[in-house]
């Protein structure tokens, strides 16, 4: 039994396998595309040929369908195609097709099927450059399939909140709105969805994430529905007390304030006993005192100096009479901001730090949490206060705290004796503080912490410290801090993401993927922010789909604009699609917002330029980083001397690298230089060396691919032992797919010029086992170019050339494209087309191939430059 895949990708498969041959190619994927599309509808000759030959006249057009037709029934089976006169459609009981099924489920409204069978866009990917009808429909098709998709969704939410399941309903409504980010009427449904299951805060955070989306896809305003649902919902969230006359006094506006405290009060409960009453002339003061004031607030906090602020965090005036304190805190907030020596926090910059630590916006909080919430947000101090009656008068006392220890760094108090000069006390006491916190010796070490989720403390400083280490591209050290959070917080979800990146990077592959899951399964009761950094390095990483996590990256990016992680996953997942110029300006964005995260963005930048031969602007970028991070500096300066094919300057530069990386970076450097003895001599040294544990596979695939690629036979016997000793440590090695594919493609081809094909087929069965069923887009794309090896090593040339070529139209992280390339040159030489071999053996030695494994390069361009020699 056949079956094919639309929805995500296009692919053929047998009994579970991808089908080699002729029914593979994509002009063939395409009729069968559009048959199984027409069900069982069968689809005119006319209109067929019209698609997919639209330059040719009908008499030609018709006999290449009839060529098309005639492979797929010897591929496949006779009866695969069934025809009438001038009719065909798809036998169902040969081929089956998953868009066969998801229809069939979306008729049978088995919902949960078709949403499962829904894995990505119809012909996701798939275009025939020559057939623009084609892609028109397919295009009609691609929306009327996302359409049936959408109304399943919508339907799984609507049965789960009947159910009861709120939060599940939710989860629907977001993959709703995750097919169609922009429309507003899906948008208000996930609102309502999760004010349902108790994330009203998250209902209006969506609502900026639609109206940012809006904005930056459409240059559009918000959607009027949208803004009004939020506008409702944070009304409803702050009952707003009812409205009076205010009066010329301001006796109002202090009686408006009394009235919303009062709201706030349980029904049923007493009013606290109060020792005095607020006089009118004393509220009217505060009035006056705060409507005079506000403009000088403003104005003196957005012109003061960044450097000079000592941060402060104002916490709550203690007291029995509520309009007092809160009147004595308004104006000891006016005076403690009106000058340029202090900044104080914002409200909306405590209630985030609040919602981050699990806590409600309106608690009051103890003196530990209280220091707590001041160390997150980076806070030198923290004043707390008191107004307590005494006798006739008020004892007002001000007190501030180190948020590191809570010691008393100093401690001012009035008792003014008359109600009449409260406010003038308070004033004083608030000048009094201002001046000698400023005059206190200044913590420039004091930063705040990330903004992220977590009730423990301790755990947000080990992942501060990690996200440092991480920056300085010292990652096994961000590992040891990172699960040193997670030991004080195990739910803490981006601790868990950070950990799973860097293993990633470590090749630790099964702990990554544990950790990136767990962080996955915890992001759905993270902010927003967190959740969609979370799905998209998830997407991208665990699920191997670099093309959804592109998608998460652009709305968080769109949402977030300021959010450094946006840009910097957009680079790895624009260089993992082979996208290198999209990637570079991705980098740089990334370090304008985040200077100090030098490691991964200069690196993706640097590599992304190198990976399209742009030497200028990486050298450019080069001397750059070179006081900011001098180590990796040397190492941009050896790659970029290798790109331009100066191998002396690379050895010499190879010779200044860190001594955990020196054997390899020389063993390459030697390659490129054609000193093929002396490189083999130091394959022993790269063994030695701790650079990471791809670099003596990878030195031994280089050695090996530097002598296979010859006539010579003893040279062919020695590549075969290098190989073997590759993918036997392969086997058994813990690396991620794309890290996996890259090598196994390069084992193929080293397999292929010594005539190898067993270790083409153990390499297949590597890729089989890993992949497990999953469909992971590297191993398929792998697969892809190891049935274009076999085909070489068996003396299948055409087919060889023919199929290496389809493979080079995809890519993955660090591909080397380089060494394909050299492979179908080589096989198109054989049928004895020279001048398609010789173009191609041209754009390795130019560098005209994008090549993600840029260090490899060297070799197959000394290997061409030799093949195009006289």
């Amino acid at each position: 039994m056949f079956r094919l895949k639309t929805l995500g990708g296009v692919a053929l498969e047998r009994d579970g396998m991808p089908l080699e041959g002729r029914a593979s190619q994509r002009r063939r994927l395409a009729l069968l595309a559009y048959l199984a599309a027409q069900g069982d509808r069968p689809a005119n000759r006319e209109t067929l040929v019209a698609l997919l030959w639209p330059e040719r006249d009908e008499e030609h057009g018709r006999h290449s369908l009839s060529q098309i037709l005639y492979a797929l029934r010897s591929d496949l089976a006779p009866e695969a195609v069934l025809s009438g006169i001038d009719e065909l459609r798809l036998n169902p009981r040969l081929i089956g097709s998953d868009l066969a099924e998801f229809t069939a489920a979306i008729a049978q409204r088995d919902w949960s099927s078709a949403a499962t069978l829904y894995r990505g866009p119809f012909l996701e990917g798939f275009l025939l450059d020559d057939a623009p009808e084609l892609e028109r429909w397919a295009s009609a098709e691609r929306t009327r399939i996302a359409d049936a998709y959408g109304r399943a969704l919508e339907a799984l939410a609507t049965e789960q909140a009947q159910a009861g399941r709120l939060a599940v309903a939710a989860d629907w409504w977001r993959k709703r709105s995750a097919l169609d980010p922009l429309d507003a009427r899906v948008a208000c449904c996930l609102m309502q969805a999760l004010v349902a299951a108790g994330d009203r805060s998250g209902a209006i955070r969506h609502a900026a994430v639609h109206a940012a989306l809006l904005e930056a896809e459409l240059e559009a305003g918000p959607d009027p529905a949208v803004a009004g649902l939020a506008a409702r919902l944070r009304a409803e969230a702050v009952p707003i007390p009812e409205r009076r006359p205010a009066d010329a006094s301001g006796l109002g506006a202090a009686r408006r304030a009394e009235d919303q405290v009062s709201a706030a009060r349980p029904a049923g409960s007493r009013e606290t006993p109060r020792f005095w009453r607020l006089p009118a002339a004393l509220l009217a003061a505060v009035a006056l005192f705060l409507a005079i004031g506000s403009f000088a607030l403003v104005r003196g906090s957005a012109d003061r100096p960044a450097a000079d602020h000592r941060v402060v965090l104002l916490g709550r005036i203690e007291g029995p009479d509520t309009a007092l304190a809160l009147a004595v805190r308004e104006v000891l907030q006016l005076e403690l901001g009106t000058g340029p020596e202090l900044r104080l926090l914002p409200g909306s910059a405590e209630r985030e730090g609040r919602r981050l630590m699990g806590l409600k916006e309106d608690s009051v909080l103890p003196a530990h949490l209280l220091q707590d919430l001041a160390q997150r947000q980076g806070a030198h101090a923290v004043v707390t206060g008191s107004a307590m009656p005494l006798g006739a008068g008020t004892q007002l006392t001000i007190r501030v705290y180190d948020p590191k220890d809570g010691e008393l760094l100093l401690a001012v108090a009035e008792r003014p004796r008359r109600s009449e000069e409260v406010i003038e006390a308070v004033a004083r006491l608030g000048r009094t503080v201002r001046s000698r916190l400023a005059a206190l010796p200044s913590d420039s070490s004091i930063r705040p912490l990330p903004m992220v989720a977590t009730v423990s403390l301790p755990a947000l400083r080990n992942y501060a410290l990690a996200r440092q280490a991480a920056a300085r591209g010292h990652r096994s050290e961000a590992v040891m801090l990172g699960e040193a959070a997670l030991v004080e917080d195990s739910l803490f979800p981006l601790a868990h993401y950070l950990v799973g990146d860097l293993l990633w990077f470590l090749d630790q592959e099964r702990h990554s993927e544990a950790h990136l899951t767990r962080a996955y399964e915890l992001a759905g009761r993270a902010p927003l922010r967190e959740r969609l950094v979370v799905q998209a390095r998830y997407e991208q990483l665990v699920r191997d789909r670099p093309d959804s996590a592109l998608a998460f990256w652009r709305l968080l990016r769109a949402a977030y604009p300021d959010e450094a992680l946006a840009h910097e996953g957009m680079a790895w997942t624009l260089r993992a699609l082979g996208k290198h110029r999209e990637a570079a300006a991705a980098a740089d964005s990334a370090l304008k917002v985040d200077p100090g995260a030098v490691s991964p963005n200069a690196n993706n930048r640097l590599y992304a330029l190198l990976a399209v031969g742009d030497t200028a602007a990486a050298l450019a970028a080069t001397l750059a980083m070179r006081e900011r991070a001098p180590v990796q500096a040397v190492e941009a300066a050896f790659v970029t001397a290798l790109v331009r094919g100066d191998g002396e300057a690379a050895l010499r530069w190879a010779d200044s690298i860190p001594i955990e990386a020196r054997a390899y970076r020389q063993h390459i450097a030697l390659l490129a230089l054609g000193r093929i003895d002396d490189a083999a001599t130091g394959l022993a040294a790269v063994r030695r060396e701790r650079h990471t544990a791809q670099s003596y596979p990878r030195a031994l695939l280089l050695q090996a691919t530097a002598i296979a690629a010859t006539s010579s036979r003893e040279r062919h016997e020695a590549a075969r032992r290098l190989t073997r000793e590759a993918l036997t440590w392969l086997e058994v090695a813990d690396l991620s797919p794309p890290a996996i594919g890259r090598l196994a493609e390069r084992i193929a081809c080293v397999a292929a010029w010594t005539g190898d094909p067993e270790m083409i087929q153990r390499t297949r069965r590597l890729l089989e086992t890993r992949d497990a069923g999953r469909d992971l887009r590297s191993y398929a794309i792998a697969s892809a170019t190891l049935n274009g090896a076999l085909a070489f090593a068996r003396g299948g040339y055409a087919r060889a050339a023919e199929l290496l070529g389809q493979s080079l139209q995809e890519s993955f992280f660090s591909r080397s494209a380089a060494t394909l390339a050299l492979l179908q040159a080589d096989a198109l030489s054989a049928v004895g087309d020279t001048a398609a071999a010789r173009r191609r053996y041209q754009e390795i030695v130019r560098y005209q191939i994008p090549d993600g494994d840029f260090e490899t390069w060297p070799v197959p361009a000394r290997l061409a430059a030799e093949r195009l020699s006289p």
